[in-house]
């Protein structure tokens, strides 16, 4: 029976969707029904009415009289319309101004606000699913990846719990503007934005260190440096030398890239935020390398 309603009610659903993609054409595109208009004789000139400056007169029209002619100059050396004034013409704040830099800062507190929450969220769900799976898997499968499974989950949610929970900087920073001037708003900000830059910088050099003396560990073993055996010590230097080289990775962008405190400092005030730099140089030289770190606090 549901094989022979099928085809019909496939037919009538097919049809239906014919006739409305027809009918949802644009109205450019359907027929007119309604019927030309018939084109309308243009209407004589009166001789009363003045010719455009330069056209021929028609056949006889007065000549123009003096007052006519005035009318005519005075209407072609009329001043054009008048311009709005500089006092409507409305500005952007000045970009060191108090209202604008806590705007900036509301704006950035609430898109951190709104983040925050859509990740509890999806750690919320992540981490139920996995205490599902990893329950379902240890009690009734009797698996061994059952309990690991669920422990993961547990972690995961205990995580959207704090990130639920816990403000991010921004948010606290907005919080605490609303008893801040102007200038008080700008100096806590840079500060904030200078201890971001020096931790990230800092940061950055130790990963990259850390990466630098992994990959040499790997290098080492693969030279021969401890009694390994062919397996073990390939197994350890194509380890060491994936993990050393994606820590120098994370290193490199740690330097390079700006945290949002610090951009977003730039963002509301035009400027960076004033302090010495940390700077790090690389000399290739013969047989090595060569680093230099330069930094003050």
């Amino acid at each position: 029976m549901i094989t022979r309603i099928l085809p019909f009610a496939s037919t009538v659903l097919l049809l239906q969707c014919l006739a409305l993609a027809a009918y949802a054409q644009s109205p450019n595109e359907r027929p007119s029904t309604t019927a030309p208009d018939k084109p309308t004789a243009p209407e004589p000139v009166s001789p009363a009415t003045p010719a455009a400056p330069g056209a021929p007169m028609p056949e006889g029209a007065p000549p123009p009289t003096a007052a006519s002619a005035s009318d005519s100059d005075a209407a072609l050396t009329r001043d054009p319309a008048p311009q709005p004034s500089a006092a409507r013409t409305q500005t952007a704040p000045a970009p060191l101004d108090g209202p604008h830099a806590k705007q900036v800062l509301r704006v950035l507190a609430d898109r951190e606000r709104s983040a925050r929450y859509a990740g509890a969220y999806s750690m919320f769900i992540s981490g139920a699913a996995a205490i599902t799976a990893g329950l379902l898997a240890d009690v009734v499968y009797d698996r061994s990846y059952g309990r690991p499974l669920w422990v993961i989950g547990a972690v995961v949610e205990v995580g959207g719990v704090l990130n639920l929970f816990r403000s991010g900087t921004f948010e606290r920073l907005a919080h605490d503007a609303d008893n801040y001037s102007a200038e008080q708003l700008q100096s806590e900000w840079a500060q904030r934005a200078l201890s971001m830059r020096y931790a990230r910088k800092i940061g950055g050099v130790a990963s990259l260190a850390l990466g630098a003396l992994t990959i040499g560990a790997g290098g080492a073993i693969a030279a021969g440096l401890g009694k390994l055996d062919t397996e073990p010590r390939e197994n350890w230097t194509t380890a060491l030398i994936a993990i050393g080289g994606g820590v120098m990775g994370g290193g490199v962008t740690s330097l390079l890239v700006e945290s949002p405190l610090e951009s977003s400092y730039r963002a509301a005030y035009g400027t960076d935020a004033d302090g010495t730099p940390i700077s790090l140089s690389f000399t290739p030289t013969y047989g090595g390398a060569a680093f230099s770190l330069r930094a003050s606090f």
